[in-house]
């Protein structure tokens, strides 16, 4: 069953449940900019709720300035470069803020980071190009964005899936500054019922495999165009 991954860059989603200010969360990037870092924020978004929790993940945009000190575990200082997508991190704000009801806000605050700690580096050793696996592929479907269940394409057909096997199959790994938006959710099914997601970001430059958290270059005019065959139908 799919698995919706929703990317809350600070924006206005509905969160029942109560939740107090935070000053630090802990998470793996998932993005690099050159004035933000998208962390995985679900723990604290999910924190305090009452009854189920759904299996979403939430990334949550964290502005860093000059004023925002970088260092790794053992308190050497850092620098920005030193941070990769997969990368375990503590944010501390500048400001206490309760982010569960700043993302129900219609004017949401942002998040500044005081303080950013590498806890954990990315293995990059382990780093290899993206792996389709195209004969275990049995099916495609490509959601808009990463909240939206609005379908785009269900593709099955061998030529289609050859298609995107090309684009994606060999991609290298990315690192780098990358826009903090969210483009296209892709839900891989593999024959024996298992199901692969990766998220499209950067403007379609680069796509994240939520399995790993691993980003990957994507050429951007050639993934359009494919997709674009499919919403001009």
């Amino acid at each position: 069953m799919y698995r919706v991954i929703a990317a809350l860059v600070i924006s206005a989603i509905f969160l029942a449940g109560c939740a107090e200010s935070t000053e630090s969360f802990q998470g793996n990037t998932w993005e690099i900019g050159t004035s933000s870092v998208v962390v995985d924020c679900s723990d604290e978004v999910n924190k305090g709720k009452k009854g189920p929790i759904n299996a979403i993940g939430y990334g949550c945009s964290v502005e860093y300035t000059s004023n925002t000190t970088f260092k790794d575990v053992n308190g050497k200082s850092i620098t920005i470069n030193d941070l990769i997508p997969g990368s375990e991190v503590k944010v501390v704000l500048s400001k206490s803020v309760n982010i569960r009801r700043n993302i129900e806000s219609k004017n949401p605050k942002p998040l500044i980071a005081k303080e950013i700690v590498l806890l954990k580096q990315a293995d990059m050793s382990s780093r290899q190009p993206f792996d389709f696996k195209r004969d275990e592929v049995s099916k495609a479907t490509i959601y808009i964005g990463g909240g939206s269940n609005e379908v785009i394409a269900e593709i099955e057909q061998t030529e289609q899936l050859n298609k995107l096997s090309e684009l994606l199959h060999h991609a290298p790994p990315y690192s780098g500054a990358a826009p903090a938006d969210w483009n296209y959710t892709i839900a891989i099914e593999s024959k024996d019922g298992s199901e692969r997601v990766i998220v499209v970001t950067g403007n379609g430059h680069v796509f994240i495999d939520e399995s790993t958290k691993r980003a990957y270059s994507l050429d951007k005019e050639k993934f359009n165009e494919f997709v674009s065959g499919f919403q001009n139908k």
